[in-house]
């Protein structure tokens, strides 16, 4: 009886492009080990539909032989294949991939940010703050709103005061995680006590605009915080 796995792996050097992606998926379904390396080497092939296939079939099998080829595949040019590579990755759930995930926070194409926002928050790292940061500003609702629930999960005091200016984004789930976000924050007891009213220190009574996310109130003699911050911090 035929070995279909040798006859897949022989497939992927048909000069049929096609032969070759189907050969690289069918590999994946396989789920045999000895298609890892094979199916590495296609993620170099010179057409895009097979190095997608490839990533496709190494995804399925989950060796952490293929990250840091994945890795490499983050960078390629088409966007098919650094979805796929990305999609591979966060399946991995590898700490080598905290910092490509960052970068590619940047890709052009929507849905691998999303997943690298997604996989940043699975990974907790704390490297990934600033850029998750950063990403609650990305065009994309998606990948604001994973952003938003990622910075929750590092409980880290750089995010408070952009976490409250999301809780003024125009789409519902961003808010909704902000605030969810906001909730795992740990802020000091003098800032609480403030936020719901307390007398104003020396130290804070000469705020002209609320003390973390900067919204300006004209309130000179009085420290107030902003509706926002106000409600993050007393809720």
């Amino acid at each position: 009886m035929a070995d279909e796995v040798q006859i897949q792996i022989r497939k992927l050097k048909d000069s049929d492009y096609s032969v070759r992606r189907k050969a690289a998926r069918a590999l994946g379904k396989l789920k045999d080990a000895r298609a890892v390396e094979p199916l590495i080497r296609a993620l170099q092939d010179s057409d895009n539909d097979v190095r997608y296939g490839a990533a496709y079939g190494l995804g399925e099998l989950k060796d952490a032989r293929a990250v840091e080829p994945f890795i490499g595949a983050l960078q390629d040019s088409d966007n098919h294949v650094r979805y796929g590579a990305a999609f591979a990755l966060f399946n991995l759930k590898d700490a080598r991939t905290v910092d490509p995930f960052i970068l590619a926070l940047q890709d052009s194409d929507d849905r691998v940010r999303q997943l690298a926002a997604f996989a940043l928050y699975r990974l907790k790292d704390a490297r990934a703050v600033e850029p998750l940061i950063r990403a609650l500003q990305d065009r994309d609702k998606e990948v604001r709103q994973r952003a938003a629930s990622a910075l929750g999960t590092l409980n880290d005091p750089r995010a408070f005061s952009p976490l409250v200016r999301a809780l003024r984004d125009r789409d519902k789930e961003v808010r909704s995680n902000a605030r969810d976000a906001l909730n795992l924050l740990s802020v000091t007891d003098e800032i609480v006590a403030v936020a719901k009213g307390a007398p104003a220190t020396p130290a804070t009574r000469a705020f002209q605009a609320c003390p973390y996310c900067g919204e300006q109130l004209n309130l000179p003699k009085t420290p107030r915080f902003c509706p926002y911050c106000k409600e993050a911090l007393t809720a």
